[in-house]
């Protein structure tokens, strides 16, 4: 098993969490691994309760953080982009965004 690349989540719903204390290690040869909260899986944050605040809004490169800076590059250009050159750039911006969050 390669520790740095092993994480361990325990997903439960808030109402369980508040009851109990998630306190779930695995100890193998090398080393201990914990538990977290927040974990990176192809691209998306996931969070133990299986929400997606983390994703969209809270960390550094949430989903919204992305869109707005790709809506400000876009308002940068409008001067000097035709509407359909200027549609087909958002039209592939969003079609990035979420083709490489769920793929």
């Amino acid at each position: 098993m390669i520790d740095e690349k092993t994480h361990l989540m325990v997903l439960t719903s808030s109402r369980r969490r508040q009851n109990k204390v998630m306190n779930v290690c695995i100890n193998t040869p090398s080393g201990v691994i914990s538990g977290s909260r927040t974990e990176k899986l192809l691209g998306i944050q996931i969070n133990d309760d299986l929400k997606w605040r983390e994703y969209v809004l809270e960390s550094k490169s949430s989903l919204i953080q992305s869109l707005t800076s790709r809506v400000n590059a876009l308002q940068r250009i409008k001067h000097i982009a035709t509407f359909k050159t200027r549609l087909l750039i958002a039209n592939g911006i969003l079609f990035l965004n979420f083709y490489t969050a769920f793929h």
